[in-house]
């Protein structure tokens, strides 16, 4: 479904990215593992088009689209839940769900956006209680089940999410590591950008460890799991 190969990437005179090569298969959850600073952000970015590689391919369903920009990338199938949350504050719960909506909201039925929209107040029904609510009075658990409600409202081919876990309290992480299953059921496949290495490895099919703008290992994440080094450096072994 993705594939990148040697995937450069240049801040000014700094280089985030340092030939990433990596891969996601149908019906995957690949977690991307490594501490603050080791170029994960800066890699969900250059795969939706926010940042600009300087050498290297990124093909997503047999289409390169390195050079494309964000909307294009969008319409191709590629949603990302950023870090941060970043959902319009002043936008009622509904509406930021509709904005999800933008890129295929003229090419959709009335019927099929509603579909849409029980699909995810299934998945959060805590958002369907408040759906008129203004997004900007939400919790922070709250306001990432209405990040990763947009967008699965993209109906995307491939779901990107950057953190999920940040900030949020146990309860609210087990819920939404939940949801992730669920998707992953439906045959969604994840790329999951995750500082809880634990619970990301539990997930996923595969993961993948980068540090400063390299990966330094990849394998099954029930190997993973079990790797002294992951053990020590981010499972607090």
């Amino acid at each position: 479904m993705l594939t990148i190969e040697n995937l450069n990437v240049d801040y000014g005179g700094i280089q985030a990215l340092k030939g990433i090569s990596l891969k996601v298969n149908e019906n995957e959850i690949v977690s991307v593992l490594g501490a603050n600073g080791a170029g994960k952000s800066t890699l969900l970015m250059s795969i939706s088009g926010i940042v600009t590689a300087s050498q290297g391919s990124i093909v997503f369903d047999g289409q390169e689209i390195s050079g494309k920009s964000s909307s294009q990338i969008v319409r191709i199938g590629i949603s990302q839940v950023p870090e941060g949350r970043e959902v319009f504050k002043g936008l009622s719960i509904q509406d930021n769900l509709m904005m999800g909506t933008y890129h295929h909201h003229s090419k959709s039925t009335k019927q099929s956006i509603a579909d849409d929209l029980n699909r995810v107040f299934d998945y959060f029904p805590r958002l369907k209680e408040r759906r008129t609510q203004f997004a900007g009075t939400l919790s922070g658990g709250e306001q990432q089940m209405l990040a990763i409600g947009r967008g699965i409202m993209a109906r995307p081919k491939l779901l990107m999410l950057d953190e999920p876990s940040l900030g949020l309290a146990p309860l609210i992480i087990e819920d939404i590591f939940m949801i992730l299953l669920a998707l992953h059921k439906e045959n969604i496949p994840i790329l999951l950008i995750e500082q809880n290495a634990k619970a990301a490895l539990r997930i996923a099919t595969r993961g993948y460890v980068m540090e400063a703008g390299r990966i330094i290992m990849e394998g099954k994440a029930s190997d993973l799991l079990e790797d002294k080094h992951i053990v020590s450096a981010y499972l607090g072994g």
